[in-house]
Order: structure tokens, then sequence, then C-alpha cells
């Protein structure tokens, strides 16, 4: 399992959980993951195909990745593009 906190000035912005479920030591996994929107509490969930030996940020940067795609694709904008 996997647990990341993103944090701006000591403020918590973001929380992401993640798992492997695949039964697989090393080759690529596939992992669920859920990502907490602190100032929303909205909860989305999401699942990316990673080769764990690529490490640990890539892991990060897949799910973060996965998450500005759902967002383009629903249209969803921050207030920080507009």
């Amino acid at each position: 399992m996997l647990s990341v906190e993103l944090k701006i000035n000591g403020m918590l912005i973001y929380h992401i959980y993640a798992r492997n479920i695949s039964s697989k030591g090393f080759g690529e996994c596939n992992y669920l993951y859920e990502f907490y929107e602190i100032e929303s509490r909205e909860v989305k969930n999401g699942e990316v195909s990673h080769f764990r030996q690529d490490g640990l940020s890539k892991l990060v940067a897949k799910i973060l990745e996965d998450m500005e795609t759902r967002k383009n694709v629903t249209g969803n904008e921050d207030n920080c593009h507009k």
C-alpha cells in the first residue's frame, strides 16, 4: 500500500492511497488508487498500470497524470487556470 500527502505551505491539499492488485512480484502491475481532494471533500477512484522496477515517483506521477486526464475529459477546471 502507498500513501502520499501533497501539501502547500504545510496545508494538506490532496491525499493519495494506492495498492497493488496484481499477483506478480515484478513486471507490469495494476494499482487501484483513491484520490482525496481535501477542500472539496471529493474522493475519486482510478486504476493505473505501472512497472514496479520504475520506482515510486513514477507511480505517483502516473496517478497524478491519470487524475489530470480525467479532469480534462469531464471539463472541470480549477480556479488557477481561469
